[in-house]
């Protein structure tokens, strides 16, 4: 069932106890509606997916430093999708986010060195990029 009860199990007991014929056609209006639109973002979606399967993405990792509170440094990596505004339409792996004390920085570092290498020794970027030393020897992960 999705968000809303619109043609679910409670919808289907209330249409029992209505016998108001108005607005049982006008319900078939929407429905019908409903599901031309659903099969409309059905093609759309599924086009979509065939341009992704054609799009050439490239790795990155991001090391930033951050202060809320305290210090802390958070490295991710991400393929970006090599489009226009491909920036913005990163996609992030969920298993590889972490986040570091400021006490751990070297762990943040080496990190960011890992994934990099676990990506085809990819670009870091971000705002603490330019303190994560070139990769010397392999790491292993």
């Amino acid at each position: 069932m999705g968000m809303y009860d619109s043609y679910g199990t409670g919808a289907l007991d209330k249409l029992k106890e209505n016998y108001n014929s108005e607005y049982i056609l006008r319900d078939i209006e929407y429905g019908q509606k409903d599901i031309d639109q659903i099969q409309t973002f059905i093609r759309a979606a599924r086009g979509q997916l065939a341009v992704i399967a054609n799009t050439v993405f490239v790795s990155e990792v991001t090391i930033e430093r951050r202060i809320y509170k305290k210090i802390e440094y958070y490295v991710s990596s991400a393929q970006v999708p090599q489009v226009p505004g491909g920036q913005r339409m990163k996609v992030y792996p969920h298993d590889d986010s972490k986040r570091f004390t400021g006490q751990e920085r070297k762990a943040a570092i080496v990190y960011a060195q890992q994934l990099s290498q676990k990506h085809g020794n990819c670009r870091i970027v971000g705002n603490y990029a330019e303190h994560v030393p070139a990769i010397k020897e392999m790491i292993v992960l």
